[in-house]
């Protein structure tokens, strides 16, 4: 062999080298990411366009009906849940009264039909009983 026949080997392994480099970061940066489930991805859109609070306050709502009685359930409605506690608005400030009397007994009962909503206190004020939007 001579000696540019060897500086070519050299060279072309070099250059054979730094291409394989080159193809394996390429692989690296377009596999890195993982496939991510259709689960996942659901169940991220539900969360932000807000279709999941809307469940969880039907949910809520008739917890708190099945709480409560059909006859209190009437004059009463949930308003807002956040960060554990819940609001529920009521027609007569009598009736605020009686529930704030049950109100360790109705939290137990709201915990045990609801449990994932992990309700720590409950809000009761009197107000107009709208229709919900």
């Amino acid at each position: 062999m001579s000696p540019d026949s060897s500086s070519i080997d050299s060279d072309s392994l070099a250059k054979l080298s730094d291409h394989t480099k080159r193809a394996v970061l390429q692989r690296k940066r377009f596999y890195a990411r993982k496939p991510k489930s259709i689960a996942d991805v659901m169940a991220r859109l539900l969360a932000k366009r807000g279709y999941a609070a809307i469940r969880s306050d039907e949910v809520i709502g008739a917890a708190w009906a099945e709480a409560v009685g059909t006859a209190v359930a009437r004059r009463s409605r949930v308003s807002t849940f956040s960060r554990g506690q819940l609001e529920v608005i009521v027609s007569s400030s009598a009736i605020v009264q009686e529930l704030q009397f049950d109100q360790s007994r109705l939290l137990e009962s709201l915990r045990r039909i609801v449990p994932d909503a992990k309700i720590t206190s409950l809000r009761l004020r009197v107000g107009r009983l709208e229709s919900p939007r």
